[in-house]
């Protein structure tokens, strides 16, 4: 595992990228806005962790995107690129993590479907993080196909979730050779 602690104006701009990105679509989250804006600001924080280390390798990849699209223009497509890479960045909160378990949550359902389930090659990387305060830990720098072969990808622990997302599971990957849980990046 890799940590690092995000440097204040980062996380400055991920809090406010959250509270517009909730702001910006009334309906979507009505129910409980505070739990969406630290949803948002989690998986955020987590994509500036990736980049930094990433940039920390001697890499180059497109920074965070903190444009704000309605839910209409949302992506599933990789959140950020390097080279031939695309990578996914997946971030779960230390709150999360006690209860569930290191696992990270993609969309599977009809209306909204993460594309790994559909289409994804060599070139389809995954980062597994999880953000502690302001500490952002990698987990797992993958290959998405390693995903599916080491059957880290399975139904949600929440029943109520099976139709529309599923999860990775660092259990199931941990048991995999270090070359596969830290992929390394050329």
């Amino acid at each position: 595992m890799i940590t690092l602690e995000i440097p204040k104006p980062w996380i400055t701009q991920c809090r406010k990228f959250a509270e517009a990105s909730v702001d910006s679509s009334q309906s979507t989250w009505r129910v409980n806005r505070e739990k969406a804006i630290t949803d948002i600001f989690t998986g955020k924080m987590g994509e500036v962790g990736a980049f930094i280390h990433l940039c920390e390798l001697g890499q180059l990849p497109t920074p965070p995107d903190f444009t704000v699209y309605t839910a209409r223009n949302k992506s599933f497509d990789a959140d950020l690129f390097m080279g031939n890479y695309r990578v996914h960045c997946k971030t779960q909160s230390a709150e999360s993590m006690e209860k569930y378990g290191v696992s990270w949550i993609l969309q599977y359902g009809a209306k909204r479907c993460d594309p790994l389930f559909k289409r994804r090659d060599q070139d389809d990387l995954f980062m597994g993080m999880s953000l502690n305060g302001q500490e952002v830990t990698i987990h797992l720098r993958t290959r998405v196909n390693d995903l599916f072969e080491w059957e880290a990808v399975g139904l949600p622990t929440l029943k109520w979730l099976e139709q529309t997302k599923r999860a990775v599971y660092f259990d199931a990957i941990e048991k995999a050779p270090k070359s596969v849980r830290w992929v390394p990046i050329k």
